[in-house]
């Protein structure tokens, strides 16, 4: 078995910006409902509406789980959204598209802060986030309905696991 230890990047806009983009309000955001709120719009560009997507709005609810994996997915027809509920930090794990598996070479591991989500690109290899403070729910914003098979899993050739290193 062929292991590779990666550790974690910072998750920022910039560093993030070939998988999706990094949810994170920034600025002062509007003044909103006699001045006791404030609210940021259109943090990202989302992109599941394409023949007729529909929206599934749902809570992922993740354990605690090993730091390591040898499998990634992605999705032809929908973005994903994931925003962490209740401030726990997560891993991200993702890949640029492909034509085939995702490029082992490739992979990266984000640090995504309890007050940051994220928006990844239809088509980006991705493995399910890997929460740090314990089992974890997320807001997951994708596309629904009946449309063809949107998800490929892929497991990497010549037995490759990796390692996350914190």
């Amino acid at each position: 078995m062929d292991i590779r230890k990666i550790k974690p990047k910072i998750l920022t806009s910039e560093k993030f910006k070939i998988y999706g983009e990094v949810i994170d309000p920034a600025g002062n955001g509007k003044v909103v409902n006699q001045g006791i709120s404030k609210k940021w719009n259109n943090l990202v560009e989302f992109d599941m509406f394409q023949n007729g997507g529909k929206i599934n709005l749902g809570i992922l609810k993740t354990q605690n789980i090993e730091l390591s994996f040898s499998q990634m997915e992605r999705h032809f027809f929908t973005s994903q959204i994931f925003i962490p509920l209740g401030g726990k930090r997560s891993l991200v794990v993702v890949a640029p598209s492909s034509e085939k598996e995702p490029d082992p070479n490739r992979v990266e591991v984000f640090l995504m802060e309890g007050n940051q989500g994220i928006s990844l690109y239809r088509k980006i290899w991705h493995h399910t986030p890997f929460p740090l403070d314990g089992e974890t729910d997320y807001v997951l914003l994708m596309r629904g309905g009946n449309f063809s098979p949107d998800v490929e899993l892929m497991f990497f050739n010549n037995g490759i696991k990796f390692v996350i290193e914190l």
